[in-house]
């Protein structure tokens, strides 16, 4: 069996995997152009989608993402994608909650302040998260995560997601798409998780983005689809939305000459919400665990549905 590593992995950790599988034959690149379209039956990594197609033996992709919406050509293919959902959860979470406390503490403002060497200490700059409501669009693992946190600080917390379930303890209230608008308008901050879908795509558009709570702050961790992004960027610049932190956009990299990266109450981060230096070893470990099912015949995790979107 052959296992192709598109994968940055250290010489310990290949050797490893070689040692664990002995029956399989492992090769290791960074390089699309090392992808042999007859030799890989399993590929662990994100190759170029546009080379997907001409792997003819390829059975199984075991991506390192949550989203693969990149991988929608391999619907209704002899090829089984699997994917690395709830790896990136814990660490997406705590880049959310910074992103709060950053907007709730005055930080945009301040670090302009101590760029212009100003000592700047109205009282009325920061805020108290505990008086404020965080709406979550998407209620998954992520929201999860990101309510625990947020629980001890004290901060009302609401939720909308696409189909109906019971109410957790930890929110306020919890509805369907259908109580979108309502959270919207009531909402501090509003925290996007929710999967890139035909469903969800421009879910955020125009009229939504005007019912935002006037001062409210979006923190986009999920896909930059979902948004409107010049309604976003007209919202920005009038005044009327506090700012946003945007991790990911329609268009990636962001263009150099974007409005979105000088904007002073725009945090920009290049799609990184979910990594962290050990992120690899946690993704490894699904694959290894994946590997062996495959080995066996027995049914993988983490099989992307394609119908679902996630």
């Amino acid at each position: 069996m052959n296992i192709l590593l598109y994968r940055d992995l250290s010489p310990e950790q290949v050797t490893r995997l070689g040692r664990d599988f002995p029956s399989m034959e492992f090769r290791q690149t960074t390089r699309r152009d090392d992808l042999a379209p007859d030799w890989a039956e399993v590929i662990f990594g994100n190759p170029p989608a546009d080379l997907i197609a001409k792997l003819s033996r390829l059975r199984w992709l075991q991506i390192v993402s949550s989203g693969f919406d990149e991988y929608a050509s391999l619907r209704d293919t002899k090829i089984v994608v699997t994917t690395a959902h709830g790896v990136h959860a814990p660490i997406i979470a705590q880049h959310a909650l910074a992103t709060i406390l950053w907007f709730v503490r005055g930080q945009p403002h301040l670090a302009e302040r101590q760029r212009a060497h100003v000592w700047d200490r109205r009282p009325s700059i920061p805020q108290d998260l505990a008086r404020q409501t965080v709406g979550f669009i998407g209620y998954g693992e992520i929201g999860r995560a990101l309510a625990r946190m947020l629980a001890p600080i004290g901060p009302r917390l609401i939720a909308v997601k696409r189909e109906a379930a019971a109410r957790p303890a930890e929110l306020a209230a919890l509805s369907t798409l259908d109580g979108l608008d309502e959270l919207l308008a009531a909402s501090d901050h509003v925290v996007m998780t929710l999967p890139l879908t035909p469903q969800t795509r421009g879910l955020l558009d125009a009229t939504r983005l005007a019912g935002m709570k006037r001062g409210a702050v979006l923190h986009n961790v999920a896909r930059g689809g979902l948004v409107d992004e010049a309604a976003l960027l007209g919202r920005l610049t009038d005044g009327s939305l506090g700012g946003a932190a945007l991790d990911v956009f329609a268009q990636e990299p962001l263009a150099a000459d974007s409005p979105f990266w000088d904007l002073p109450n725009v945090m920009v981060t290049p799609h990184l919400a979910g990594h962290h230096r050990d992120l690899g070893i946690s993704t490894l470990e699904r694959f290894r665990a994946n590997l062996q099912r495959y080995r066996d015949g027995r049914p993988l995790l983490h099989v992307a549905d394609f119908s679902r979107g996630y």
